[in-house]
């Protein structure tokens, strides 16, 4: 192994070559990097473990990938924290060529960002992409649960573009023991239906009846539609790592029913890649104080789980994901693991505009105050779910139509 770096504006550029029959002229300029099998962007705080990136298992990979890079720190105890930029990643060589093509000129600090968005718009398509916090840690956790089923379901509204990207990753994941369901709020024929035609081979696809009826209504309409083993949700303008179910898969267990995780955050608005931690007991920081301490889109439970629950309210588009995790304490244990699983995508068009925390209008805040208040009187044995805002109000006259699955005429 051939390995060649330079030093700029605190970052590390190294290119690894791995046929080393002609040796590499030393690396003088960024843009040579191209030339090598791998590159790798270290940002200074990380620096101290580049013997581990040297040796990671991706530095043997015959396809292309994108690794990107977070510094090992500890979770927060009560509610998800931002925990600064992410700057640092290692891909294949043609990756980075492309890369570098087009954002060159762009302030290396946002370099990583700008990557995410080739990802995005599929300019780029590894075929394994994950986040790992650096030092490593090995995850040997087994368990039979991970043999079983993994029902993804996705609401769809928005971009057909996201929608695309989504499933990539998706179809890309590295368990195989998985149904993809996918239920469009508004149907677009022109550009649905050239979805389906790419997608139909290993995806569901419906549209819901009435449109327009709300991410919540959607996911439990699919999920009704599920015979058993494990339910994850997904949004559809965000994106899974490929290790992202194996991992959940083997986190759930007799005693934990419903586990989550941190997320990468691509902040369109900012133009940002950022990492956002979650607390690791969901049960024990609500138990604390009933803050934010899961991303709902990030979860994956087991079916019988989520009838026990009693499902979603479905009378409004917004913020019922926190009504549902709030009833959720008082029936399981919650957790989430400490890996970065998640790409979630924030931008001007989506229901929570961006914003860090899910309640931040009016209305949202009403509804937490409310939520907040009902939640401890549960917990003091002073007031049942059954006659608290917690319970679930269903909304009624929808459903779901298989839609057509397009093929490409020949």
């Amino acid at each position: 192994m051939s390995i060649e770096y330079i030093i700029e504006n605190g970052f590390a550029f190294i290119g690894v070559e791995t046929d080393c029959k002609e040796a590499q002229n030393p690396l003088q300029s960024i843009s040579q990097l191209v030339n090598f099998d791998y590159v790798i962007i270290l940002e200074g705080p990380l620096l101290p473990y580049v013997d581990q990136v040297l040796e990671s298992e991706w530095l043997e990979s015959d396809t292309d990938f994108i690794v990107f890079l977070v510094d090992r720190k500890v979770a927060p105890a009560i509610s998800g924290q931002d925990h600064g930029p992410v700057r640092s990643f290692i891909c294949s060589a043609q990756i980075f060529d492309i890369h570098y093509s087009n954002f060159k000129d762009e302030e290396i600090d946002s370099w990583a960002y700008y990557l995410m968005q080739l990802v995005y718009e599929t300019k780029v398509n590894p075929d394994q992409l994950v986040v790992k916090q650096l030092p490593f840690s090995k995850c040997s956790n087994t368990n039979a649960v991970a043999n079983r089923l993994v029902n993804v379901v996705i609401p769809h509204k928005g971009k057909w573009q996201d929608l695309n990207s989504c499933l990539n990753y998706q179809l890309k994941c590295e368990y195989n023991n998985r149904n993809i369901a996918v239920a469009f709020d508004e149907y677009n024929e022109e550009t649905d239906r050239q979805l389906m035609s790419r997608w139909g081979h290993g995806v569901s696809f419906y549209y819901a009846k009435p449109d327009n009826v709300g991410p919540y209504v959607i996911r439990e309409l699919l999920i009704n539609q599920c015979d058993g083993g494990i339910i994850t949700f997904v949004d559809s303008d965000d994106i899974s790592c490929t290790d992202r179910l194996k991992i959940l898969a083997e986190a759930l267990n007799d005693e934990v029913r419903m586990v989550g995780s941190h997320e990468l955050r691509f902040d369109a608005i900012d133009k940002r890649l950022r990492a956002i931690r979650y607390p690791l007991n969901v049960s024990k920081a609500l138990e604390t104080h009933p803050g934010f301490p899961l991303l709902h889109s990030t979860a994956a439970m087991f079916r019988e789980d989520f009838d026990m629950v009693g499902g979603y309210s479905t009378n409004r588009k917004f913020a019922n994901d926190t009504q549902f995790l709030l009833r959720s304490y008082f029936f399981m244990k919650i957790m989430n693991v400490d890996e970065f699983l998640y790409i979630r995508k924030t931008h001007t068009d989506s229901l929570t505009s961006g914003k860090a925390h899910p309640l931040n209008d009016e209305v949202r805040t009403q509804l937490a105050n409310q939520w907040n208040a009902d939640f401890e009187h549960i917990k003091s044995g002073s007031m049942n779910i059954q006659e608290s805002s917690l319970y679930p109000e269903k909304r009624n006259g929808t459903g779901l139509v298989a839609a057509q699955k397009w093929k490409n005429k020949k």
